[in-house]
């Protein structure tokens, strides 16, 4: 049997829970719809703030979002380390722009948060122990190849320069505060003269 347990909206995803039964089993899965044409990526912004996103990266995000879970799931069970887990991406649906995945039942770095007591010794130990490993996680999947050649989101060192300053440029208009601005203006350009970034520029995965 399936039934729907629940719908959701984000601003960048749709949201569906469905429940998979049997009579004596249970499989809760989450579909997510992205790419939608109410996302702000859809549109010019209205403000004119430059976006470092690129519109053909919106349109598939689906696609890569999946593969990235994919990706990810792969590693991490290869790993077997125990710190470590991965939602488990089951199948992609290009047409309506979503995929499905189990639905992961352990508590979030936000649900840790709200549920120890931050200044007791045990609280303190819980929490680092859970940064310690959100920590570990993200420096393994940052160092995961892309999974399939894809567009970068800027393809030179110099496109990356000037989206930073275009998005500087922005920012000091709009808050006025020039100094402060003009010293992160220099110092990108400084850390890309150091050799922060080299052509070609390296493609990994991202999450959000």
């Amino acid at each position: 049997d399936v039934r729907v347990a629940g719908e959701g909206k984000r601003l960048r995803a749709n949201l569906v829970r469905i429940e998979l039964t049997n009579g004596t089993s249970r499989l809760p899965l989450i579909i997510k719809q992205t790419s939608l044409p109410s996302t702000p990526e859809a549109s010019d912004d209205p403000s004119g703030r430059p976006r470092l996103i690129v519109r053909q990266d919106y349109e598939d995000r689906h696609r890569f979002e999946y593969l990235g879970l994919c990706a990810a799931h792969e590693h991490f069970t290869r790993l077997g380390d125990p710190r470590f887990g991965a939602v488990r991406p089951l199948d992609h649906l290009p047409a309506s722009r979503a995929f499905v995945v189990e639905q992961v039942a352990d508590p979030t770095l936000r649900d840790r948060l709200a549920s120890v007591t931050r200044f007791t010794p045990s609280g303190r130990l819980l929490l680092d122990q859970a940064f310690r490993n959100a920590g570990a996680w993200l420096r393994e999947f940052h160092a995961l190849p892309s999974p399939e050649p894809a567009p970068p989101l800027r393809a030179s060192v110099a496109d990356v320069a000037g989206a930073v300053h275009e998005l500087t440029d922005f920012l000091t208009r709009v808050t006025g505060d020039r100094p402060y601005f003009a010293d992160v203006y220099r110092a990108a350009d400084r850390a890309i003269e150091a050799g922060a970034l080299t052509d070609p520029l390296p493609l990994g995965l991202v999450h959000g």
